[in-house]
């Protein structure tokens, strides 16, 4: 239900429901879509300065690597309905073997690297590990660290039309900026909104800004996370006139619903200590309770259409 969800958004579904009315992350789509009918040539979008990007960089607010799964994957379904070969990349990832590790990133690795069929190894869609990174960072070696990231992307970007590039947690929100900026990838800034006021989230997304700025990373706009569904109008209207006095355009909410925050059931199994005894272990790496099978075979049946 977690990727049908992020589908209807990227899709643009008119179909009733909970993303409805927060938006579809249009103003995102219509700069894709202008960079490609411009250009398509390049295979590249642009951010309004005739500047062509294969790559887009998604930051959050508080540094935070969980929690963006819809935004990413409606990111990637979109794209890969537009161009041949879109990819995902992590310049750092979990554990250094996330295909048996209990890493949020290894989780996330995992998602995106079986719902799209990639035909590569999961340890080619990331750098470093995170305790690496970390290590790295302490060290003093952060420079270093960057060089080998931008070596290892461009690598990796050799392959693909498009990469979605998931921000890190190490380091401080500086270090998101610096990478970003060294891979020239324009930024969408993801913001968590539960529990938090309208002067929390604007400060955060602010804040942000400045780091961004800071390396003249473009910024193709800010995507709430978690929106409380009762005062959602209000809160969407004040923000957007916040964001647009700051001249950071508005791309979309998503709601604070059940339907995107169901467990997947290799989440569930190591928190039960549980074995895995039947069934698909592919599958395993996608599920959400019990609708995700419905989804990917929907999915194929999209594509071979």
């Amino acid at each position: 239900m977690l990727a049908y969800a992020a589908q209807q958004i990227a899709r643009g579904s008119g179909a009733a429901g909970p993303l409805q009315h927060l938006g579809a992350l249009n103003l995102l789509r219509s700069y894709v879509a202008g960079g490609l009918q411009q250009r398509e040539s390049s295979r590249s979008f642009s951010t309004g300065n005739d500047h062509r990007h294969s790559s887009l960089y998604i930051t959050d607010t508080d540094g935070k690597v969980i929690g963006h799964t819809p935004l990413l994957i409606g990111l990637v379904n979109y794209f890969e309905r537009h161009l041949p070969y879109v990819g995902y990349y992590a310049p750092v990832g979990g554990s250094a073997n996330p295909e048996k590790g209990t890493h949020p990133m290894d989780n996330q690795l995992r998602l995106i690297h079986d719902a799209f069929e990639l035909k590569y190894d999961l340890k080619s869609m990331f750098c470093v590990s995170e305790d690496e990174a970390v290590r790295e960072v302490a060290a003093g070696k952060r420079g270093d660290l960057v060089d080998r990231i931008y070596a290892a992307f461009q690598g990796y970007k050799e392959m693909h039309d498009m990469v979605i590039v998931h921000g890190t947690s190490v380091g401080s929100g500086r270090f998101d900026a610096e990478i970003a900026s060294a891979i020239a990838a324009p930024a969408v800034i993801a913001c968590q909104a539960k529990d938090q006021s309208l002067n929390d989230i604007a400060r955060k997304v602010m804040m942000k800004k400045v780091m961004l700025d800071d390396y003249k990373v473009p910024i193709l706009g800010v995507c709430l996370n978690k929106l409380p569904v009762f005062d959602s109008n209000i809160m969407i209207t004040q923000l957007k006139r916040k964001f647009s006095e700051a001249g950071i355009p508005f791309l979309g909410a998503f709601p604070e619903d059940k339907l995107l925050r169901g467990v997947r059931l290799d989440e569930l199994l190591p928190a039960l200590n549980a074995e895995f005894m039947f069934g698909s272990k592919v599958q395993l790496d996608q599920v959400s309770y019990c609708c995700w099978g419905w989804v990917m075979q929907h999915q194929k049946q999209s594509r071979r259409a």
